[in-house]
């Protein structure tokens, strides 16, 4: 994954970043197959040796702090103690670092727990929402949102009336830009 920043160090508050007049933001490409410098990731068999953040349980990187018996979790900040394992594997000699501490972009292999290959091995459910533009069921769809409109100054169904309002908003909206049910289209 890349991860390119606006700036190499982040503001810690708001008022910070206000004053230094930079824009701040990151751009990340989630499927990218080499890292911000153009590198392919680095890779390992060590994944169970990577340590994880006491509060949030984000993962050791490249991005944290690290001190001689200790390290700052780059996402929440907490410090986390190193074991003496740890600390003999981060213990900076050069050309033998580990891949998390060569790269942001790493892919670490981690031990398969009995329970979890079953788990692997069974299919993974896929998820599929269609919505049909057919003019029956935009006509419905207009009924349903003027009707749940109109009930709801008498009634309040919680957040699924809500959200069944924003969705149905939402397709006639989309209905509308595209031209159908004599909606105007966008630039015609």
């Amino acid at each position: 994954m890349a991860v390119r920043a606006s700036l190499a160090c982040f503001p810690s508050d708001p008022a910070l970043h206000a004053a230094c007049g930079m824009p701040w933001g990151v751009a990340i490409t989630p499927f990218s197959a080499t890292d911000e410098r153009g590198f392919p990731p680095a890779t390992g068999t060590e994944g169970h040796l990577l340590p994880r953040c006491q509060s949030c349980f984000a993962y050791f990187n490249l991005l944290c702090p690290l001190d001689r018996w200790s390290w700052n979790c780059a996402i929440c900040g907490a410090e986390n103690d190193l074991s003496a394992d740890a600390a003999a594997r981060y213990a900076r000699d050069g050309g033998h670092d580990p891949p998390e501490m060569r790269s942001a972009f790493v892919d670490l292999l981690l031990p398969v727990e009995e329970g979890e290959a079953a788990a692997a091995a069974a299919p993974t459910p896929v998820y599929v929402a269609a919505i049909d533009l057919s003019c029956k069921i935009l006509q419905f769809l207009r009924k349903l949102y003027m009707f749940g409109a109109s009930i709801t100054f008498w009634l309040r169904l919680g957040e699924l009336h809500s959200l069944i309002l924003q969705l149905c908003s939402f397709i006639i909206r989309c209905s509308d830009s595209i031209g159908f049910l004599g909606g105007s289209r966008v630039g015609s």
